[in-house]
């Protein structure tokens, strides 16, 4: 999430967090929490209520809008809405692909989701609604050091700083920042770097200004078995359109849904006891969420777990131009070498494939390799 901080008040009350990781991350958890007051040094409180009121010595921090961290930028989100303009006719079948892209073009302001495996650059930021879809606004340069996220923002510095000490490096800043509770980021002004009192920022021609955030993300990936499917699991992800608005009270139920229902892309896991149906292909990334992706149908051979896919191949192509005459002896081929991702069917013939994610391909079908596995779906743990 992103977060405008004002000095103001939001409905303050409730228990009392003493430090502002820890409100922030218990407001990211429950999602009646619209912000959070800081009353005094050490003294946070979650709020619900949107009305603010101005008083002295306090600050309130307002959960504005959805955003995640990809190739080096935050990219704001905005669902039901895409952005006007192209930067060209090119479509991506991924954010990450899009995200790469974008970066790399002056003229790219942010990316649009259009439809499944379809992802635009755009010329602008304004946005048009449009249902189905979604905008990503690409914001201020953000990169992780010493496991917690750092925004830059070039025109502004911090409204009061730390103390008077300057460090001739940022990272020797950083360092001294994340050691001190009441630091909020680092200023550079010329060639010195100063510590920040807070987040408090404010315009000024010639500095800029590095926003310490949260902790860094680590998602992990795993892969399951479960009604006749492979299933993606992500943690701290989960899928920015739901299916329906029923919820599922145990993964299992949900993972059941979804296995009878062909529109249904996987489920979210939104909560204690909460999982909702998910569709299309746009991911939103979010602490404490988990999203289990429909991978594909699945077969076992030799150890491994073979996700099935008609009309798609590997995104790396052919390991190598050797043909095998059945799917058995292409897989025992493909087990023995790590450096074989998967088993290519095209005109009768099998061949190793390598890359790591399916790509569409009319005529192929494909077999992708993925972690061993000797588990019966119906013992899989609950994550």
């Amino acid at each position: 999430k992103q977060w405008y901080q004002r000095r103001v008040v939001i409905t303050a009350g409730g228990v009392t967090y003493t430090t502002r990781a820890t409100a922030l991350d218990k407001c990211v958890q429950y999602e009646k929490c619209i912000g959070f007051t800081q009353s005094a040094y050490n003294k946070y409180y979650l709020n619900s209520a949107t009305t603010m009121t101005k008083t002295a010595g306090n600050i309130a921090y307002k959960k504005h809008w959805s955003a995640m961290v990809s190739n080096g930028y935050m990219w704001q989100e905005y669902k039901g809405e895409y952005l006007k303009g192209t930067v060209s006719t090119t479509n991506y079948a991924s954010f990450a692909l899009a995200a790469a892209a974008c970066i790399k073009s002056s003229a790219c302001k942010g990316i649009s989701y259009m439809a499944a495996s379809k992802w635009q650059l755009n010329s602008s930021v304004t946005r048009v609604a449009k249902a189905g879809t979604i905008g990503w606004v690409k914001r201020g340069a953000t990169a992780a050091y010493k496991s917690y996220y750092w925004t830059a923002h070039s025109g502004y510095k911090g409204q009061e700083y730390v103390s008077t000490t300057s460090y001739s490096t940022l990272a020797a800043a950083q360092v001294k920042c994340l050691a001190a509770a009441a630091c909020g980021g680092v200023t550079k002004d010329s060639s010195k770097y100063y510590l920040n009192s807070y987040h408090t920022l404010v315009s000024n021609s010639g500095t800029s200004v590095y926003v310490k955030g949260g902790e860094v993300i680590t998602p992990i990936t795993v892969y399951l078995s479960y009604g006749g499917y492979t299933w993606k699991m992500k943690s701290h992800w989960h899928f920015t359109t739901k299916l329906a608005t029923t919820k599922y009270t145990t993964r299992n139920a949900a993972l059941t849904a979804c296995v009878k229902n062909a529109k249904c892309m996987g489920i979210s896991k939104e909560g204690d006891k909460e999982y909702y149906l998910g569709s299309g292909t746009a991911y939103g990334s979010l602490k404490y969420r988990k999203m289990f992706i429909k991978y594909g149908t699945m077969s076992t051979y030799g150890g491994y777990t073979w996700t099935y896919k008609k009309d798609y191949t590997l995104d790396g192509g052919y390991l190598a131009t050797t043909a095998y005459t059945t799917k058995a002896l292409g897989m025992t081929a493909c087990k023995s070498k790590s450096t074989c991702k998967g088993v290519i069917l095209k005109g009768g013939k099998y061949y190793m494939g390598k890359g790591d994610s399916f790509k569409s391909g009319s005529g192929y079908t494909t077999y992708k390799k993925e972690k061993s596995t000797d588990c019966d779906s119906a013992l899989i743990p609950l994550l």
